[in-house]
C-alpha cells in the first residue's frame, strides 16, 4: 500500500482501490472508496491537491476529489503497467513504467527517457530525486543516474544490482539502494 496526506484526508492506494480516509476532531474516521480496475502500485499528490495513483496495467488515475480522469497510452504514457508515480522537487511528476522507461509530465508535454536515449533498461521500477537534485531510476537490471539530462549507467557496484525496489536519503546525503 502507498499513503500520501493530501485535502485533509490520507489517501491509500491499495489492491484496486484508492480510500480517502478522514479523521474528525473527535477521532473518527469517515471512508470513501474509488474502484481503480487494476492493481494500485502507488500513489502521489501534486501542488493542486490532485491525487495521482499508478496501477498496474490501467495506466495513471488522476483524482481531483471527485472521479478519476485516466492517463493512458493514448494521452502520452508509454505503457500502461506503472510501477510508481513520483514528484520531485520542482512539482514535476515522474512515472516508472514497465517496459517504456521513466517519464516526467511536465505542464503541457511528456518527456521519456529509455534505453534509446542511454537508460540502462525500460523495465523501470522506481525513481527518486535526491537532494542535490539528482534522478535515481530503478531497473529490474541496476541503475541509472539523470543528472542535466544527461544519464549514467557507470557504476561500480552496478554488478550488485538485482531489481531495485526504492532508494532513500539520509540527511547526511547517503543514498540507500533495496532491491529484490
Amino acid at each position: 500500500a502507498s499513503v500520501v496526506y493530501a485535502q485533509g484526508q490520507y489517501w491509500i492506494a491499495s489492491g484496486g482501490r484508492l480510500l480517502g480516509v478522514k479523521i474528525d476532531s473527535s477521532g473518527d474516521a469517515s471512508v470513501r472508496a474509488a474502484s481503480l480496475g487494476a492493481a494500485a502500485t502507488s500513489c502521489e499528490s501534486d501542488a493542486a491537491g490532485n491525487i495521482w495513483v499508478s496501477t498496474d496495467g490501467n495506466g495513471i488515475a488522476k483524482f481531483d476529489g471527485n472521479r478519476p480522469r485516466w492517463i493512458t497510452e493514448r494521452n502520452g504514457l508509454a505503457r500502461m503497467r506503472v510501477r510508481q508515480v513520483f514528484r520531485d522537487y520542482e512539482g514535476s511528476l515522474w512515472f516508472a513504467t514497465m517496459g517504456g522507461g521513466a517519464q516526467k509530465l511536465l505542464s503541457e508535454s511528456v518527456v521519456s527517457y529509455r534505453t534509446s536515449d542511454g537508460l540502462l533498461q525500460n523495465e523501470v521500477t522506481t525513481v527518486f530525486e535526491d537532494s542535490r537534485k539528482r534522478v535515481w531510476v530503478g531497473t529490474c537490471r541496476g541503475i541509472s543516474l539523470i543528472e542535466n539530462n544527461r544519464i549514467r549507467n557507470d557504476f561500480p557496484f552496478q554488478k550488485l544490482m538485482d531489481e531495485v525496489r526504492a532508494f532513500a536519503e539520509d540527511k547526511n546525503g547517503n543514498l540507500y539502494i533495496g532491491t529484490f
